[in-house]
């Protein structure tokens, strides 16, 4: 492991903890609660092993479908707001 180590809260996501990796071009970060009795590290792969593909792809599916469904419901309260267009 390379030094300095860069710590995490556990109270911080896994998106901060990818950030942090990218930012300080490392491939792992110290977790540390308690002051420092409570070490754990967090790795690229650890949080690649989190992600399940199908799991996301589902996710994906229903963020899109309710952005369709936003989309119409907005285009039908313009539609009634403004007749004329």
């Amino acid at each position: 492991m390379s030094t300095p180590l860069f710590l995490l809260n556990p109270e911080d996501s896994l998106l901060v903890a990818n950030q942090e990796m990218q930012r300080r071009r490392v491939r792992r970060l110290v977790v540390s609660w308690n002051w420092g009795q409570g070490l754990g590290i967090i790795t690229q792969t650890s949080m690649l092993r989190i992600f399940d593909p199908m799991e996301m792809y589902g996710v994906i599916e229903t963020l899109q479908s309710t952005v369709q469904q936003l989309e119409r419901e907005k285009a039908e309260l313009l539609a009634l707001v403004n007749p004329e267009s």
